[in-house]
């Protein structure tokens, strides 16, 4: 019982913990390890030569030896020849089918699936009652407006004939 009422409270206390004050910490911590990180890494070969008088070689060379150099010339040398490599071209994405006739006609009417009577009925009375002429026929529509309502409505005439014949 008593984690059940204090468990949410010691959960918030500690995000709030991390949050305002050990995330800063270690943003400031980064950043003089960052602005420090040349103290920190091994000498430069030219420097540690300058400082010390004598030449010394790069710590790759003191495990691979020559052969890293090697393996490198022989890289560049063959992407030089052949080029760099690249993958071999996408064959062409077909374009999608067009509808069918039933998809398009129902996608007229904003239908989708398979309705029935009712919905097709239901669909075609909403559309021809909004894109009906008569709606266009005052002042404040052009004739424009008209024009577009009439064709829409001839195509939700023709898409409604269509899936009632074509069930």
């Amino acid at each position: 019982m008593f984690w059940k009422s204090y468990l949410p409270i010691f959960v918030a206390q500690a995000a709030l913990v991390l949050i305002y004050i050990v995330w800063p910490l270690i943003r400031k911590l980064g950043a003089w390890m960052l602005k420090n990180l040349d103290a920190w890494s091994p000498a430069k070969p030219e420097v540690e030569a300058r400082q010390t008088g004598r030449a010394s070689r790069a710590p790759r060379d003191e495990v691979w030896g020559d052969y890293s150099a090697r393996f490198e010339q022989a890289f560049f040398r063959a992407q030089q020849k052949t080029g760099p490599q690249r993958p071999p071209p996408r064959p062409p994405v077909p374009p999608p089918a067009p509808p069918s006739p039933r998809e398009s006609y129902l996608r007229t009417l904003g239908l989708s699936g398979a309705p029935d009577s009712k919905r097709l009925r239901s669909a075609d009375r909403r559309l021809a009652n909004k894109y009906h002429p008569d709606h266009y026929a005052t002042a404040a529509h052009s004739e424009a407006d008209r024009s577009r309502a009439s064709r829409r409505m001839q195509k939700i005439n023709e898409a409604y004939d269509w899936l009632t014949e074509n069930p």
